[in-house]
């Protein structure tokens, strides 16, 4: 139960990590937003997306799906379509 409420919180973290990405990307001027720029911010969502990823399949090796709200609210589907989303928004810059 332990690793279970540690790696839920680090997948809460990364999402948090996913949004400021996306929220300070959008208050940068548009000068600021070169292609090394854009190519960093997305080299960084996935890195965040990777570590997700790692995370939510230690999730499924140690918990049972009908359990925990992390599964039972689709979290990993929240952040899969965030995740989409972000990725396609940065990728209308370049």
């Amino acid at each position: 139960m332990e690793d279970y409420i540690s790696i839920v919180e680090t997948q809460n973290e990364i999402m948090g990590a996913m949004e400021k990405l996306l929220t300070n990307f959008k208050k940068d001027s548009s000068e600021r937003k070169t292609q090394s720029y854009i190519k960093r911010r997305l080299e960084t969502l996935e890195a965040y997306w990777k570590e997700f990823l790692e995370n939510h399949n230690k999730l499924e090796e140690i918990s049972e799906k009908t359990k925990y709200p992390y599964f039972t609210e689709n979290y990993y589907q929240q952040t899969l379509r965030f995740y989409t989303e972000t990725k396609k928004y940065f990728e209308k810059f370049t």
